[in-house]
């Protein structure tokens, strides 16, 4: 008999949906014998393809490591898909070289234990021991291996989505961006598990995946390109994340959503390396540790990325290539954590030869250092005329007059015979220039301009008062740290409390978390506040709780002040969200205040190093971390000595903003010449000479009048 198309269609989505309709009846239907579930890879294995053309030859090694090292110590593979990825590190005359595709492996005691390419795995329940070795050195590593043959299913939450998120899938260009693509839409690298759940089995009427037949599933299909695929190829047969999915989708698309959540990932070697041609090859493995206490190897299912590739690349199984001179960060994500592992490349240039240079202060020691290590020569010191121009300009905004010209210029010649030691001039310049009321108002200025002071947004004079306050806080060289306490906390009437403009500027209480993590803490949040940040570990959950920092704060009728309630709701879960302060352990009694506290509190891992890099950007025309305000873990600094040596002199010396303005300004590094060297000539981040920069509109003004009195 011939049923109706409609008929068909029916019988189709009750067979394929027999067990959820079962279910809700109370008896299960009948349905055809579910194929078995393939079991390999028991834990995923590794492409030779893609590391052989990483083995160095032992030849290649001038002589026998110092010693070896292997990471981890000890391995227990307490599950049937359990594996660990080995790191063997060498030291030759004190350097660390990656060894772990080099190193020779060998497994005495359970049979079932093997090792690929630096990665342990096991068949059977036993226990074995690693010999590494390498140059006459041997290291052996104990592995025990439990529970080889207890079912383990697919875990959705930490294997599943983690896969989905490596290869792309939820990616914001693909179906994680804010509509999705072709109807598909995906949490952003799977922060809500329970909004993928349902549009991975759910969706569509369950079309992406066919339990019936796993390897019909769209979800497959469609990144292997067996059905057309707007993003391209994702996926082939031999990788893990293919196993995974089918796997998945075969057990039966497993969704339980157990309250278990990775805390942190780390990253061994950590965290950063020097590769030296021509051993440019690094091995990472990434672990989880998650929230039940346990720790999982997950190198596999992590997802990796070059901040320059021209500089690092980097394999999907973690295996980094060394390209050309310079430094790079490896972004290393699992789920919503990441982590970045740090490299610098160097490559011998031909005729290189470091030639001593002066140095005026541990400013230019820690730059030289840096430029010594990847072969950049430094520019020599820019001229009188050059240095007074450029100081002037930089400390006060204006031109220098010609009596001012003529007695630094006399000043200087009678010094000239003193080559190669700081000049006298120079630094009397630039005390006489800090204590200018010009230095005062042209500083002041561009803290104004980042906290939005204008008359628009503040009317009937306040924006005058407002600047007036930051002026005088200049003038007086007012700590850091006060300033910003004050300005967190500010409470009144802004016509006579100044500093509360702060909130009359910037209304409502996201917006007063967005520009306050700007300026004080480096870095964007904006893009937290509707998922996760796709680049740095700050959460949705983190925004709204720097957001409920300033929920109680009011600024209306010209007056700032606390209300004695007010809730920020997350607006996925719609909790209250505690304060910032209070997640991360300290009182919050006043919200504000304790938000400044921690924010002022030595050791901050952002305030002091915030403030110093957007100093050095103002001097030198290009911040240590660029851009200033874009501190994360993928955008790593130029010279990571340099900033945290300043960080901390910054604090030693009570957050003094002129102090550390008069030691930049006294360090070679600033006062160098814009001529390069073919040396040099490529650099464009390690300040080995001057960059030539545009004049501000303020400046521009102000030269033209000057110049035409």
């Amino acid at each position: 008999m011939r049923l109706p198309h409609y008929s068909l269609i029916a019988l189709c989505l009750l067979a394929h949906h027999a067990p959820a309709i079962a279910g809700r009846n109370g008896a299960r239907a009948s349905r055809p014998q579910r194929p078995s579930v393939t079991r390999t890879p028991r834990p995923p294995s590794v492409n030779p393809l893609r590391h052989s053309a990483f083995r160095i030859p032992h030849s290649a090694f001038a002589s026998a490591p110092e010693r070896l090292e292997v990471q981890p110590k000890e391995i227990r593979l307490d599950s049937r898909r359990a594996y660990r990825q080995l790191v063997v590190t060498g030291i030759f005359n004190g350097e660390q070289r990656d060894l772990t595709h080099s190193a020779t492996f060998g497994v005495q005691g359970a049979p079932g234990v093997r090792v690929e390419h630096g990665r342990v795995t096991a068949s059977a329940d036993g226990r074995a021991v690693i010999a590494v070795a390498f140059g006459g050195r041997t290291v052996k590593v104990p592995v025990t291996a439990t529970h080889q043959s207890a079912p383990e299913p697919i875990r959705f939450k930490s294997e599943t989505l983690a896969v989905l998120t490596k290869q792309g899938c939820a990616g914001g260009s693909c179906h994680g961006s804010p509509h999705g693509k072709g109807g598909f839409s995906l949490s952003l690298f799977g922060f809500d598990p329970v909004v993928d759940r349902i549009a991975l089995t759910r969706d569509g009427f369950s079309r992406r995946i066919n339990p019936i037949e796993p390897a019909e599933s769209l979800i497959l299909k469609k990144p292997l390109l067996e059905i057309a695929h707007g993003g391209g190829r994702r996926l082939r047969k031999s990788d893990t994340a293919y196993q995974i999915l089918r796997n998945w989708v075969a057990e039966g698309t497993s969704t339980d959503l157990p309250d278990i959540n990775c805390d942190r990932i780390e990253v061994t070697p950590g965290p950063s390396r020097v590769l030296q041609a021509p051993f440019l090859k690094q091995q990472l493995s990434v672990t989880a540790h998650f929230s039940d206490g346990t720790v999982r190897d997950v190198t596999a299912i992590a997802a990796f990325e070059s901040s320059h590739p021209g500089i690092a690349e980097v394999s999907p199984d973690g295996l980094i290539a060394g390209q050309g001179r310079g430094q790079a960060a490896i972004s290393v994500r699992y789920l919503d954590r990441m982590a970045s592992f740090y490299v610098t490349v160097v490559r011998d240039v031909p005729n290189f030869v470091w030639k001593p240079a002066p140095e005026n202060n541990f400013v230019d020691t820690l730059v030289h250092r840096k430029l010594r290590q990847l072969q950049y020569l430094p520019s020599g010191d820019c001229t009188d005329e050059v240095f007074l121009r450029r100081v002037h300009l930089d400390l006060t905004g204006m031109l220098p007059t010609a009596e001012r010209a003529r007695q630094f210029l006399a000043a200087c010649a009678a010094e000239r015979g003193a080559k190669g030691a700081p000049s006298p001039a120079r630094s009397k310049l630039i005390d006489e220039l800090l204590a200018t009321e010009e230095f005062a108002r042209f500083w002041a200025l561009k803290k104004a301009d980042l906290m939005r002071v204008s008359p628009q947004r503040l009317k009937e004079g306040r924006a005058e008062r407002f600047s007036g306050w930051l002026v005088d806080a200049v003038r007086t060289n007012m700590p850091y740290d006060r300033m910003a306490r004050e300005l967190l906390t500010a409470t009144g009437d802004t016509q006579s409390v100044a500093a509360a403009n702060y909130f009359l500027a910037v209304p409502g209480q996201e917006e007063r978390a967005e520009i306050s993590a700007q300026i004080f803490l480096g870095t964007r949040i904006e893009c937290a506040k509707c998922h996760n940040h796709p680049y740095e570990n700050w959460t949705m959950r983190d925004y709204y709780s720097i957001a409920a920092v300033f929920a109680r704060t009011q600024a209306e009728n010209g007056v700032v002040r606390l209300a004695s309630s007010g809730e920020v709701l997350h607006p996925s879960t719609k909790e209250p969200m505690k304060p910032w302060a209070a997640a991360v352990g300290e009182p919050a009694a006043d919200r504000r205040t304790a938000f400044a506290d921690w924010i002022t509190k030595p050791g901050n891992p952002y305030f002091a190093r915030v403030e110093v890099n957007r100093i050095w950007a103002e001097l030198l025309g290009r911040g240590i971390v660029d851009p200033v305000d874009d501190f994360r873990a993928s955008n790593p600094p130029a010279n990571l000595e340099l900033l945290d040596r300043l960080a901390r002199e910054f604090e030693q010396s009570g957050y003094d903003r002129k102090q550390m303005i008069r030691l930049i300004c006294n360090s070679r590094t600033y006062q160098r010449s814009t001529e390069t060297n073919r040396f040099n000539e490529t650099d464009d981040r390690l300040f080995s000479y001057a960059r030539v920069r545009l004049l501000t509109a303020e400046q521009l003004k102000d030269a033209i009048a000057v110049a035409t009195q």
